[in-house]
């Protein structure tokens, strides 16, 4: 009996050594590569008042224009900036990954 457990042993012993080898890949690319900036928060418009020419047109206040687009400019900036750093970090993925062939 004890010759058929050492026996039993041997075999699972041996058995492990018939095993693949263990195949090391690169290591995943950076954590802070895979987050892009978040997108920007909406700005927060007022709506503009005509007012009433004379001669019976509408018109806008300049100077409620100018904040208006000025608001909507600096969003469209910032949501520009969103992209090219998402963009930027998706390209070094696309590199790091490149260089791994």
């Amino acid at each position: 009996m004890t010759r058929i457990a050492l026996m039993l042993c041997s075999s699972l012993a041996l058995a492990a050594c018939g095993q693949p080898d263990i195949v090391v890949s690169a290591p995943p690319p950076p954590a802070e590569w895979l987050v892009c900036a978040p997108e920007p928060d909406r700005p927060s418009l007022f709506p503009l008042a005509p007012l009433t020419l004379p001669n019976g047109a509408e018109a806008y206040d300049k100077g409620q224009t100018d904040a208006r687009d000025s608001a909507i400019a600096r969003y469209i900036l910032d949501l520009r900036a969103a992209h090219f750093d998402c963009r930027n970090r998706l390209g070094q993925v696309r590199d790091f990954y490149a260089a791994q062939e």
